[in-house]
């Protein structure tokens, strides 16, 4: 497969995790590699028009919280699962998913890029703010041209990388 992306380390199952984007027609899927034998030995495969009713092969970012809730993004929205089980706990429809995605154990919530789907139009770029204890959207900040997340759990401050263009750059 060509585009995988954000590999996760999980230390209560010592195992690898990684997003493997789909074949042309097919779904998205979930990788637990076991480090020692090298080799996958579960998968989780994300049927995309079920979870969000559209076709589509993306999954990019991956991030693991307590309680082994993993937020992956993927069909172009947040979607909470088990780590354990591969049951979905939530899609998250109020923010897209980005690219790469965070947990911050400082605050217990995942963070996440994307367009803003409750907000009037225009739609913007938001950073979604989600409770990874209860997979449940808590809010979206506007957040232009931010993508890939990451938190600072000391004292909660929460980054993105500001993409800049030709014309910002010229200006």
């Amino acid at each position: 497969a060509t585009g995988l992306e954000q590999p996760i380390w999980d230390p209560e199952l010592h195992r690898f995790w990684l997003t493997v984007p789909g074949p042309v027609g097919g779904n998205p899927s979930i990788a637990r590699i076991n480090p020692v034998t090298m080799m996958v030995d579960k998968t989780y495969t994300l049927d995309c028009v079920a979870l969000t009713g559209t076709g589509s092969v993306s999954i990019t970012g991956m991030a693991l919280a307590p309680f082994q809730h993993m937020l992956v993004s993927a069909c172009g929205k947040p979607i909470i699962l088990s780590a354990l089980t591969g049951h979905v706990f939530n899609v998250v429809t109020q923010v897209n998913g980005g690219d790469e995605v965070w947990h911050n154990p400082g605050d217990g919530r995942f963070y996440v890029t994307g367009l803003n789907n409750v907000a009037t139009l225009p739609l913007v770029q938001s950073l979604g703010v989600i409770d990874a204890e209860t997979s449940t959207w808590l809010q979206n900040v506007p957040d232009v041209r931010g993508k890939n997340p990451a938190a600072f759990a000391e004292n909660n401050h929460i980054f993105t990388i500001v993409q800049i263009n030709a014309a910002i750059v010229a200006a």
